[in-house]
């Protein structure tokens, strides 16, 4: 015993005149942070008056809000790469994959650069969707009506996606083009659009493709979900999308 005593006291004084000697000595564990700014935007793509209420998560970390300004900073975040969560009601759900926070380097802050504009959900209707197939020069029409009535000061955006599955959707589609169609009439309309495009996605000439539309804000807010292998258009609006048309590939 007396020797397990006397070990214990040798050790317990090594650990002392260590943390003498090391000036910089700090029991508390260090952390990092991520700030940021962001700026809403309805969705016509005009700026709002002020920028607040925006959730900001670092999953599995600590949140935040956005402040009047856009501004956001989430501290007491341990080293490691995060996902990064931007929730608020009537806007889609922004996320940014894999980013990093290293409490050792420089201050210990991870500035993310530029402004995200993150805007709200459409409320776009597409209705009427229908398609019309040219087959000397493979092209394809297809219109729609749109509403709320849109005007040359309120243009309103539609997104189109296209399957092989009678199920299409904006989570199960084939193929979307890049862009979205603008109109500032009732009367929305897609003409000469390419086949071929949908030849390189799957869609042979001859067989069967469905297309459904759904209305999309100024502001698309488009990511790439490697967790679900697809890209996300979170401000389409969801809840009015157009009926399914199916048509032969030309």
């Amino acid at each position: 015993m007396k020797r397990f005593t006397l070990l214990a006291v040798v050790v317990i004084s090594l650990l002392q005149v260590a943390c003498r000697r090391n000036k910089n000595y700090d029991p508390t564990p260090v952390t990092g942070s991520i700030t940021g700014k962001i700026l809403l935007t309805d969705e016509f793509g005009g700026l709002l008056p002020v920028h607040s209420g925006m959730k900001i998560t670092a999953v599995f970390g600590d949140s935040t809000l956005s402040s009047d300004s856009g501004n956001y900073s989430i501290t007491e975040l341990d080293e490691g790469a995060y996902l990064l969560k931007y929730e608020k009601p009537g806007f889609g759900t922004f996320k940014k994959f894999s980013i990093p926070v290293r409490p050792q380097t420089g201050d210990g802050t991870t500035v993310l650069s530029g402004v995200d504009y993150l805007g709200q959900i459409s409320t776009t209707q597409i209705s009427s969707l229908s398609v019309t197939v040219h087959v000397p020069d493979s092209s394809i029409d297809i219109a729609c009506v749109i509403g709320p009535n849109p005007g040359p000061a309120s243009p309103r955006n539609f997104r189109l996606f296209f399957s092989s599955d009678t199920n299409v959707s904006s989570g199960n589609y084939e193929y979307t083009p890049a862009n979205t169609w603008t109109a500032t009439t009732a009367s929305g309309a897609v003409l000469g659009f390419d086949a071929a495009v949908l030849y390189s996605h799957g869609m042979a000439k001859g067989t069967t493709a469905h297309v459904v539309g759904y209305g999309e804000s100024a502001r698309t807010n488009t990511y790439f979900d490697p967790v679900l292998n697809t890209q996300v258009y979170p401000n389409l609006n969801t809840i009015s999308p157009s009926n399914v048309v199916s048509f032969i590939v030309p």
